[in-house]
């Protein structure tokens, strides 16, 4: 099985500009925060476009659009560029999952994470992209946070069993002395538990080491439970299965496991991932 990982977010780095105005106290510099409530809005409900500008290529192969509001039919697409010239196009893609060969109803999208993954065929160098919006809000769009990384997929993939996932409901549930249940109802976020085996000592040092000390327990990472989505056609364009939506997501290690040399020059870790609040 193939699991895909990304943490390098270079948005920082980037230099973002676009043709949309955005609310004074809520501006395009919002989508570098870490905080994903602190979203930036725009003041209309027009098309536009984001553009992250970099001042040297960059290895990118996952882009992560995190806490949007964008209404059902929305799109957008994608295109990455060095020195000017296109190197990968997304094609228009609807932001919400296909179901039996239309974009999700308004119902189920009402139970979702508002979050939208696109990943490049493989990581490539880039030093621009253009994330370009049609929305089909009534009024204005709102974005929490950009994600722009390249991508990690472990060289001996995973084996069946070793990445189970679930919700965690962080609602607290009190009894009273009678035995009635009430509870403080608060967000379900999805948890991982990924077994890692038999990685050569260069990649994990270079990859799993290397997130750790980056992001500790407070660093982003994106986590594709299936590796690379693949997208089918919607009359809107082109859309991820609902299985596919569902298993993508912005996370933080939950602890620093340790990297087991298990046989020579050889590795195993344990990844606990649980996902981010908004």
């Amino acid at each position: 099985m193939s699991v895909l990982l990304a943490w390098h977010n270079q948005i920082e780095n980037a230099t973002l500009t676009s043709d949309a105005t955005f609310v004074s106290t809520l501006p395009l510099a919002n989508l570098k925060s870490y905080l994903l409530p602190k979203v930036a809005r725009t003041t209309t409900n027009d098309p536009f476009t984001i553009t992250a500008t970099f001042a040297a290529a960059i290895s990118v192969g996952c882009i992560f659009i995190v806490n949007h509001n964008l209404a059902r039919l929305s799109t957008v697409q994608i295109k990455c560029y060095k020195d000017d010239l296109l190197v990968d196009d997304s094609d228009v893609m609807v932001v919400y999952p296909k179901v039996s060969g239309y974009v999700a109803q308004s119902e189920m999208i009402a139970t979702l994470r508002r979050d939208f993954a696109y990943y490049l065929p493989q990581n490539t160098s880039i030093d621009k992209v253009d994330v370009i919006f049609t929305p089909a809000n009534s009024s204005y769009v709102q974005i929490g946070r950009l994600f722009i990384s390249e991508c990690y997929e472990p060289s001996g993939g995973v084996d069946y069993g070793d990445q189970p996932i679930s919700y965690r409901d962080l609602s607290e549930v009190k009894t009273t002395a009678r035995g009635i249940r009430y509870a403080y109802q608060q967000q379900k976020l999805r948890s991982v538990d990924l077994t890692l085996k038999y990685l050569p000592e260069s990649e994990i040092f270079n990859s799993i080491f290397d997130a750790q000390r980056r992001l500790g327990v407070t660093g982003e990472i994106v986590y594709s439970h299936t590796g690379r989505p693949t997208l089918s056609s919607v009359p809107q364009g082109l859309a991820q299965s609902p299985e596919v939506y569902a298993q993508c997501f912005m996370a933080n290690f939950v602890e620093l496991n340790p990297l087991n040399q298990a046989f020579y020059r050889g590795y195993n870790t344990v990844l606990k991932l649980l996902e981010v609040a908004t």
